[in-house]
């Protein structure tokens, strides 16, 4: 039988034991309370700008310098919403880099919708091209990602930069400003210029492709959704591609317009092209077919 001195040796161990029990609930409830207050932030939407002159890229919550550092300032699968610079004579944003968006949400802002009655004008994104070591043309600056990823422009114009001379655009990503299997939406509701045209440059070759369903290196589905966008073509040459025969483009517009710069009528069924790809043995997308592309509708 215990005597009292065991018993109360065995009470103090015990009691010892469940306080620390209690002591690790505790600091576990603190740590499970930690990761769920952060679940919302990972979910909101997260709002920064981007300054050119004065941004920094290595402030995690800008402004930034680059589109680029304000888009990766999100988590893969993170929201941001980017505005960028808006001035009086439309402020003209150079893309230099190719960013991949992943499956993140991106808004990029250029402007609103009564920023022309105002005396301002929506900011135009310019795709920088290069040609590259095969004499395609390419594009230094362009967006592409995976499933799950989104991208938004409100109140954005882009400069579609021409083929260089005698040359094809890249089949691979760069090769398009946008593509990947993503969901694109862009909304310009009360801007006057075209959401989307072709530079003036003297030149007369094909414009690089604005959109394109799949890429090689970056394949799948994409649905497009345009809204109070204006596109201007150029002598009536497609702006958008789709690429490989298991890729779909889901598309559609709303109050938007398609015309020429020549003045010449476009449907919108023109935007579109197939892609031939008989250098790597893959099959041409059915809307190269002259049936198709030939019927209206």
């Amino acid at each position: 039988m215990a005597n009292t001195s065991e018993i109360a040796n065995l009470i103090s161990a015990v009691t010892e034991l469940t306080q620390t029990v209690s002591d690790k609930m505790a600091d576990i409830d603190q740590t499970v309370d930690r990761a769920v207050a952060k679940i919302p932030a990972m979910f909101a939407e997260k709002r920064v700008t981007v300054d050119v002159n004065n941004g920094d890229d290595n402030n995690p919550d800008g402004p930034f310098k680059t589109l680029k550092a304000a888009i990766f300032s999100v988590s893969d699968g993170g929201h941001v919403r980017v505005t960028l610079p808006q001035t009086k004579e439309g402020f003209i944003y150079e893309l230099n880099t190719r960013i991949n968006i992943g499956s993140r949400k991106v808004t990029i802002v250029g402007g609103y919708s009564s920023m022309e009655s105002e005396g301002y004008k929506p900011t135009i994104i310019k795709p920088i091209k290069e040609l590259n070591i095969h004499n395609h043309t390419a594009l230094k600056g362009c967006f592409y990602g995976h499933t799950g990823g989104e991208l938004e422009f409100l109140y954005l114009r882009t400069m579609l930069p021409r083929l260089f001379s005698n040359s094809e655009a890249w089949h691979a990503h760069s090769g398009a400003f946008i593509s990947g299997a993503i969901a694109f939406k862009q909304h310009n509701y009360n801007l006057k210029p075209p959401g989307i045209f072709v530079e003036s440059n003297g030149s007369n070759e094909a414009p690089v492709p604005f959109l394109r369903s799949s890429a090689r290196d970056v394949k799948g589905d994409m649905s497009v959704a345009l809204s109070y966008v204006d596109i201007e073509t150029t002598d009536k040459k497609p702006l958008f591609e789709l690429q490989y025969g298991g890729s779909t483009m889901r598309f559609s517009m709303h109050n938007s317009k398609v015309f020429d710069s020549s003045g010449a009528k476009v449907e919108a069924r023109e935007l579109f092209s197939g892609l031939q790809y008989g250098l790597h043995g893959y099959a041409t997308n059915l809307l190269a077919s002259s049936v198709l592309t030939e019927k209206k509708g």
